[in-house]
């Protein structure tokens, strides 16, 4: 019983390490500077500089994400151009998430953008059009 669970906790922690590595590959530069901020600022609270660029770089990747739509992927079809929406969607959760769990960046950015409901709607739009 043991190992199976030692097994099991295993395939999980991989299998959490490279969607997390998918997520990545979708950073924009932007992106990066974002999750720089917020991890300066989880090392320093009190980091100034981070904490007054944060605002301004984050609504500048926010905004990317939230101007996608169905016309973003044009050279995709419609199924798979909602799967990679949503991938999308996945950086813009992190980020959020990231914001909400670390209490110097919550208050450089009090109200982060929360992309669930655009991400769960493109799961389901994408899955429509498989079955």
């Amino acid at each position: 019983m043991k190992q199976l669970l030692v097994c099991a906790l295993s395939i999980i922690f991989i299998y959490s390490c490279s969607s997390t590595s998918q997520i990545k590959q979708r950073y924009t530069l932007d992106d990066k500077t974002v999750f720089d901020l917020i991890e300066r600022l989880k090392k320093n609270p009190n980091d100034a500089e981070a904490a007054k660029l944060l605002p301004d770089a984050y609504k500048q990747a926010a905004e990317i994400r939230k101007s996608m739509n169905r016309n973003t992927y044009n050279n995709m079809s419609e199924g798979d151009r909602w799967i990679e929406i949503s991938k999308q969607l996945l950086v813009a959760q992190q980020m959020y998430i990231d914001i909400k769990a670390n209490p110097a960046a919550r208050k450089a950015v009090p109200e982060p953008w929360d992309p669930h409901i655009e991400n769960t709607g493109g799961k389901t739009k994408s899955r429509r059009r498989i079955l």
